[in-house]
């Protein structure tokens, strides 16, 4: 079994952390309250490395081998704030950025991966961070079948799960229709930081 600390657990929401044949091999817990960190999970072990699961990849990978896209979030609620409007194709990572093992993941199902981020500066942030795995994608860890990687970033603000409750299906599809490959979304970032009518900076 799995030992777990009440302790290191305490005032949190508790998920089961499930492999692909659906058994739970560690678990998250969401702070109730505020507080940080904001989620924590079970020690990493044989059974349980958070750079490479995903949470509700047990109950998406149907869906996303249906449609071909996969949709990666940041958080457990977001993943189930998503499942419940229908995008039943949504994992989120465990506490870390996208890594190549999971892209290696997310190829046997996937063609396309849309990674989408909060609208808030620390969003945007991680959105650039991001490009990071440009790199990653041609990568051995990557295997050998690639997948296209998109970015898409929600409104001034927003989180997944709240402009799920305010916006609807509808607007979120909107969203994931105006996701950018990750090289362009990369570059459009870079190069708006510079005023590209001004020789200089150009």
């Amino acid at each position: 079994g799995i030992a777990v600390s009440y302790d290191r657990f305490r005032d949190r929401i508790m998920f089961p952390i499930r492999d692909l044949q659906g058994r739970t091999i560690a678990f998250g817990g969401r702070i109730i309250d505020k507080g940080e960190p904001k989620y924590i999970n079970t020690a990493e072990s044989k059974l349980f490395k958070k750079r490479e699961q995903l949470f509700a990849i047990d109950k998406a990978k149907a869906a996303i081998t249906s449609n071909g896209t996969a949709v990666v979030v940041e958080g457990y609620t977001d993943t189930i704030a998503l499942h419940m409007v229908g995008f039943n194709n949504t994992v989120a990572t465990l506490g870390t950025a996208l890594t190549a093992q999971h892209l290696k993941l997310l190829t046997r199902f996937a063609q396309r991966v849309i990674y989408l981020f909060d609208g808030d500066e620390a969003g945007k942030r991680a959105a650039d961070k991001a490009s990071e795995l440009i790199g990653a994608l041609i990568t051995p860890e990557a295997g050998p079948r690639r997948v296209d990687l998109f970015v898409a970033v929600l409104p001034q603000g927003d989180d997944p799960a709240d402009f799920c409750a305010k916006r609807g299906q509808g607007a979120l599809q909107e969203v994931f229709d105006s996701a950018q490959p990750l090289l362009r979304f990369a570059l459009d970032r870079k190069l708006g930081r510079w005023d590209l009518s001004v020789p200089e900076q150009r």
